[in-house]
């Protein structure tokens, strides 16, 4: 099992008991310089991921609507897609 980041739950050493070991040619981890997009309508939670992320190393993306995602996606090609579900 791997959390949003990619990285496993569980145990550092690269398995957990869930899952077994890590895919092939996987780090085991996030790490510096890896590319987030982060979608969503609210644009001070969209800051608020993105400085987060960017604090730790990572490369933020922003997006406001999964239009706009769709874009960002195709132009970064990005390794995690953080993104909200609708609010109705």
């Amino acid at each position: 099992m791997y959390n949003t980041l990619g990285g496993p739950l569980g145990s550092a050493q690269g398995t957990t008991p869930a899952s077994g070991p890590l895919p092939s040619g996987s780090s085991g981890g996030p790490g510096p310089g890896q590319h987030v997009l982060v979608v969503d309508d609210d644009a001070r939670l969209r800051r608020t991921l993105a400085l987060n992320l960017r604090a730790r190393g990572y490369v933020a993306e922003l997006a406001d609507t999964g239009e706009a995602a769709l874009r960002v996606s195709a132009a970064h090609h990005p390794d995690v897609i953080l993104a909200t579900r609708p609010s109705w």
